[in-house]
């Protein structure tokens, strides 16, 4: 019974067969590819994350966070304003906690939120109003010099580094066209 049928050549020979089974399999595998590349270039961001993080970093107001804390020594002080610009961004931040859909920007959000918070609770026991400034407590210099130093090198430590976390944020939301 099996006379009556022929097999083609490339099933004859198991190396064509292979062969030919590799090529289907690997061109079936590119058009897979090609499509779920298609498919990850199309990167769009929610519009209401980016409405979050714009109203976000438009409360916290860049420039003033940059000239006021970051640029600025606290052996100086820092301005009333610009302090108070960076805990009404942590406030806000807080309040919409898990609302953004880019998982990757939540944490983006969350760790920039985190060490603004650290700078602010050391910098809320060691600084003090005068004016439109915060300024360290400056009363029996002579006495408390090395305390006011280092107290004032932990400041800018800490504020610092909450400008890279910042600096992380923003680069990121501008490589995915959140801003």
């Amino acid at each position: 019974m099996t006379s009556y049928f022929s097999l083609p050549d490339i099933f004859k020979n198991w190396q064509y067969s292979i062969i030919v089974s590799l090529l289907l399999l690997i061109s079936i595998l590119l058009y897979e590819l090609r499509s779920l590349k298609k498919e990850l270039n199309v990167f769009v961001p929610k519009k209401s994350d980016k409405k979050i993080i714009q109203k976000l970093l438009k409360e916290l107001d860049l420039d003033s966070f940059h000239d006021d804390i970051y640029e600025q020594n606290s052996w100086y002080g820092f301005k009333k304003e610009a302090i108070s610009k960076s805990i009404s961004f942590i406030y806000k931040a807080r309040l919409i906690k898990n609302k953004v859909t880019d998982k990757k920007l939540q944490i983006l959000i969350n760790n920039f939120t985190d060490k603004l918070n650290e700078f602010h609770e050391y910098s809320s026991v060691n600084l003090y109003g005068r004016d439109n400034y915060l300024v360290p407590n400056k009363d029996n210099l002579n006495e408390n010099r090395n305390l006011v130093q280092q107290e004032t090198k932990e400041m800018n430590r800490l504020a610092k580094e909450s400008f890279v976390k910042l600096e992380t944020l923003v680069e990121y939301a501008k490589n995915n066209e959140y801003l």
